[in-house]
């Protein structure tokens, strides 16, 4: 064979699994920050949580799970300063992660979308996300969505 040739094919060889360490390095690094921006989310720091978060979906923006923690975080601070752009953009992000994720997305997704949109004020797109979230035959804690079906029929003094 060619010196020059067997130099090429090496060279592309090395570069493949440079490349593949490489990304294997990223994606690890995001999950890293992921899980630093779950821990920070659950103690409260809603703006730590999302610095972290969004410097995961950067190192790895195909990932369903931080893109949905993440859209959680953005709502949290938004919550917590009164903030309603920060919340929706928190629901982009969500909205983001149900796409990325198909139609294999988890009845607690769907109860995080529709408590965000009873603190959104926006009544029938809770309930439609609501009762998404009922339907899943996995979901473990039907009474989550129900308390936030609940909340949004008193809001709109629905009684029945």
């Amino acid at each position: 064979m060619n010196p020059a040739r067997s130099t090429l094919i090496l060279l592309a060889a090395l570069t493949l699994v440079t490349g593949c360490g490489a990304k294997k390095k990223r994606i690890d690094n995001a999950s890293k920050m992921q899980q630093l921006g779950i821990a920070k989310l659950r103690e409260g720091d809603a703006e730590g949580a999302v610095a972290d978060l969004t410097q995961a979906a950067r190192l790895n923006p195909k990932d369903p799970e931080t893109r949905h923690v993440l859209g959680m975080a953005l709502w949290s601070k938004g919550k917590i300063i009164g903030d309603d752009s920060l919340m929706t953009e928190g629901e982009k992000h969500i909205l983001q992660s149900f796409e990325m994720k198909g139609k294999e997305v988890p009845g607690d997704w769907h109860n995080n979308l529709g408590a965000l949109y009873v603190d959104l004020r926006r009544w029938p797109d809770a309930v439609v996300e609501l009762q998404k979230a009922l339907k899943d035959p996995e979901y473990r804690t039907p009474e989550r969505p129900l308390n936030n079906l609940s909340k949004a029929s008193l809001e709109q003094h629905k009684y029945a």
